[in-house]
């Protein structure tokens, strides 16, 4: 899966992960929703940009990558927000790593 192919919320995943250490791969990402008991057909449609796919909460997500609060809120905005037009912003803010995205 490579950049263009993934969605805001994809790309702020894919840096989170690679911030841990662990490759943004698509079988990385299906394993990891699997790990967080998500639905990872659903959670890869979604990483894929599909607004219609919903995997589960991400609260499990967020425990499992060991998440802190702004890098929670990072991935619920791009979520959340994936084709509003901050979706742009949103793609900087992952490759900046994911912290501060969101200003409280």
């Amino acid at each position: 899966m490579t950049t263009e192919t993934r969605s805001a919320f994809g790309e702020v995943l894919a840096k989170l992960m690679e911030k841990r250490g662990i490759p943004a791969t698509p079988g990385n990402m299906f394993g990891l929703a699997a790990d967080a008991g998500l639905d990872p057909g659903e959670f890869m449609a979604r990483v894929a940009g599909s607004m219609d796919a919903y995997a589960g909460s991400l609260a499990s997500l967020a425990d499992v990558l060991e998440l802190d609060t702004p890098e929670k809120e990072a991935l619920a905005v791009a979520y959340t927000f994936e084709r509003s037009t901050t979706s742009g912003a949103i793609r900087q803010c992952a490759e900046e790593g994911g912290a501060g995205c969101v200003s409280g």
